[in-house]
């Protein structure tokens, strides 16, 4: 049974009258990746897909699209890298916010969202889910896959996206077997 805690995790919402038993799932890249990064991700897509299926989940997934059963069709988008502007800023950012939650704590109990102190570099992923899988709206059909940026150089922040895809998607693959199973304990 996987277990994933994730902070700003999307909410999918399974369709009630399907069972699933095979998860058909497929990744295709974006023109502008290139083929290291291609076959890494790829490779690490394959160990998060042989992860989940190794544990004791309510259903199995296959690296392959077949249109006749479930199945999740989907792209990685080009891979965004942290600036040094952005990263100075949004540090002096945060940096100001502290003495300001110090009062408002202190005094009423109340508190401002800080922005990520460690931004980073991040990739989003598109997917296309078969008609009767998910009932929620096409607009939150994507997750991103990220790695850590602040004060990295674009090569060390491209390796650290490279090494954390494959818990990124092995934590989508939770949330979906997640929803699965609060699914089955209400029917």
């Amino acid at each position: 049974m996987c277990v994933v805690h994730l902070a700003n995790a999307q909410k999918l919402k399974l369709n009630r009258t399907i069972d699933i038993d095979t998860l058909h799932i497929s990744l295709d890249f974006d023109s502008t990746i290139d083929s290291f990064s291609k076959s890494y991700i790829d490779s690490n897509f394959r160990d998060a897909i042989s992860q989940f299926n190794a544990s004791e989940d309510a259903f199995y997934i296959v690296d392959s699209l077949s249109t006749r059963n479930h199945f999740l069709s989907m792209t990685m988008r080009p891979i965004q890298f942290v600036k040094i502007k952005g990263q100075i800023i949004n540090s002096l950012y945060n940096l100001a916010l502290v003495p300001f939650h110090y009062f408002l704590l202190k005094e009423q109990k109340f508190t401002v969202p800080l922005l990520p102190l460690f931004i980073q570099a991040k990739s989003r992923i598109d997917y296309i889910p078969s008609r009767t899988l998910f009932l929620h709206k096409e607009k939150n059909n994507r997750f991103w896959i990220g790695g850590k940026g602040f004060l990295r150089k674009k090569q060390r922040q491209h390796a650290n996206l490279l090494l954390s895809s494959n818990q990124d998607f092995y934590k989508f693959f939770c949330l979906i077997s997640a929803e699965d199973q609060r699914r089955k304990k209400k029917n």
